[in-house]
């Protein structure tokens, strides 16, 4: 799977509990795709979502999300190096 159209640099993926959202980190942003069968990547679109957060961060390393529900984010920046948590309306 290609993701160079949205990110030069990917440093990190994470999928939601059913594998059918994707999660890319890299650059200033992390970068949403709907995969139509779970975990299958060859499956994934883009969904033309980014969370910018170049305003936080500039070199966001990887990103995960609370295993419970999906409701709050957690963002490893890389400049400054630095954990953010952020709400989710998953």
């Amino acid at each position: 799977m290609n993701v160079s159209s949205e990110v030069l640099t990917p440093t990190g993926v994470v999928f939601n509990n059913t594998g059918t959202q994707m999660f890319i980190s890299g650059d200033s942003g992390i970068f949403q795709y709907t995969l139509t069968t779970g975990f299958d990547i060859a499956t994934a679109t883009y969904d033309n979502k980014v969370f910018d957060t170049s305003s936080q961060d500039v070199d966001v390393q990887n990103v995960m999300f609370l295993p419970e529900d999906g409701t709050k984010m957690y963002m490893l920046g890389g400049s400054p190096d630095t954990i953010y948590q952020y709400s989710t309306n998953i």
